[in-house]
């Protein structure tokens, strides 16, 4: 299994954001962009980059991140 660490959502308007950011896990994500956060307890979850009066603040969406299975090495037998 992969785990999917960023994923896009729409931009806003271009100039009205400029240089806001949320900060996850070492990264700068932009508002809008859905980002898997890793805890420090090692838990995740999906959040969404939002404005909330003048700053920027994640907005949970769900625990847990959306994983994505490799189909090709999924059907192949393990290599004795």
């Amino acid at each position: 299994m992969m785990l999917v660490g960023l994923l896009t959502a729409v931009p806003a308007a271009a100039g009205e954001n400029a240089n806001c950011n949320c900060v996850a896990n070492g990264q700068r994500i932009e508002l809008g962009k859905l980002f898997c956060i890793r805890t420090a307890s090692g838990k995740q979850f999906l959040a969404r980059c939002e404005r909330v009066l003048n700053n920027t603040s994640w907005k949970r969406l769900q625990d847990g991140c959306p994983t994505v299975q490799n189909q090709s090495t999924a059907s192949k037998p393990p290599l004795l």
